[in-house]
């Protein structure tokens, strides 16, 4: 039997079973080692037992049952549920309105190239948005068709006389992002030129005038 000292508290209470007593007694009586740390142990015990009594300094209970006492729940305060609100400027939801128009459609071909009829793709024309723009013909609305080139007549006239009432920032925004509509408009124009029975361009063409529409309602809105 190797060392019993995990067992030794246990002995001296006398809480072994008989059998595991045994062993232990037998075992003691040949292992000195064990009988050192089961006499330290019994002086432990010895001088633990004849140590006084300790009192508190004062009378615990009383504040311990105030402590323990159950006690009333407090008032949950309910929370007005809020919506996460986004707050951009003028000029930042004009963007924000050019970029929705741009992901929608408007540079899908002139950014990326469009598939040529064997499935290939077709080399990518120059991107809509450029750092250095190109001059936009004036007649860049002529083609447009009947019903769309005179709505964007008459958005553009009230644009033009609402110019007066829109901040500088807003203003210059506006022309911004209507340069690069009107130069993926005159871009759309010249490839259906090279290509006049592409019906494609021509949808997309189409589209991008439907788009400029769009801006121009969300640029009028501002402005009222």
């Amino acid at each position: 039997m190797s060392h019993v000292t995990d067992l030794l508290s246990e002995h001296m209470a006398g809480t072994l079973p008989p059998a595991q007593a045994s062993a232990v007694a037998a075992h003691l009586r040949g292992c000195a080692e064990c009988r050192e740390v089961l006499a330290d142990l019994e002086l432990i015990r010895a001088r633990a037992s004849a140590l006084p009594p300790l009192e508190p300094p004062r009378d615990l209970w009383p504040e311990l049952r105030a402590r323990l006492a159950p006690r009333a729940p407090e008032p949950v305060v309910p929370l007005r549920p809020r919506r996460a609100q986004l707050r951009l400027s003028i000029p930042q939801a004009l963007a924000a309105s050019l970029a929705f128009l741009v992901t929608g459609g408007l540079g899908t071909w002139v950014a990326f190239g469009r598939s040529a009829p064997d499935g290939t793709r077709a080399a990518a024309p120059t991107p809509v948005l450029q750092s250095a723009p190109a001059a936009v013909p004036v007649s860049v609305d002529a083609a447009a068709p009947p019903e769309l080139s005179e709505e964007l007549a008459r958005l553009e006239a009230a644009l033009a006389g609402a110019e007066d009432i829109l901040a500088p920032e807003t203003l210059r925004v506006v022309r911004r992002n209507l340069e690069v509509i009107d130069r993926a408009i005159a871009e759309s124009q010249a490839a259906l030129a090279d290509d006049p029975s592409d019906d494609y361009l021509r949808s997309h063409l189409e589209g991008t005038y439907r788009r400029k529409v769009r801006y121009l309602e969300a640029a009028l809105t501002v402005s009222s």
